[in-house]
């Protein structure tokens, strides 16, 4: 029997793949809930609260993104250092 995502899996999904980042540390960053993706993974429901507080922090992560990218941030590099072209 296939479980049915739920949109909040949906954008957790999405965001983990755009950054790369762990589902472990991700729950552990937004939540302080290490177990959270594997509970919405296995059709688990959360708090309100909780879900508020996920799409905060994809939200504020991809604002951030946005402006690193937007000041010349070479993300491909993950040096966190902008990219001004010269060679290292």
């Amino acid at each position: 029997m296939e479980i049915m995502k739920s949109n909040l899996l949906v954008e957790v999904e999405a965001f983990l793949s755009e950054t790369g980042m762990g589902a472990s540390y991700f729950g552990k960053r937004s939540t302080g809930n290490s177990e959270l993706v594997s509970r919405l993974r296995d059709g688990k429901r959360v708090w309100p609260e909780t879900e508020a507080r996920v799409r905060s922090f994809i939200k504020e992560r991809n604002s951030t993104l946005s402006k690193k990218v937007g000041d010349g941030v070479n993300l491909l590099q993950g040096s966190g250092k902008p990219d001004h072209g010269v060679s290292q």
